[in-house]
């Protein structure tokens, strides 16, 4: 946060970091990391999903973050 010196308003910024799963694999507790998110993700209401885009993605990712957590095998060929 800064105080601009002119007009005295007050600057607010956020920064975003967006990273690849494949990073997330690679963290020394991705399994907790993940299951953490999984239910994060379950905990958010339609409105929420739909305000954070997730609304079309979260089940896809629910099941990636699963895979990572080791709560689900990987889909492949059977």
């Amino acid at each position: 946060m800064r105080k601009l010196p002119v007009s005295g308003d007050i600057l607010f910024a956020i920064r975003i970091h967006v990273d690849p799963l494949a990073r997330l694999e690679q963290h020394p507790e991705a399994a907790g990391i993940a299951s953490s998110l999984v239910a994060q993700l379950m905990a958010l209401g339609a409105a929420e999903l739909d305000y954070k885009g997730l609304t079309l993605e979260r089940d896809r990712l629910v099941e990636r973050l699963g895979e990572i957590a080791g709560a689900l095998k990987p889909k492949g060929p059977e």
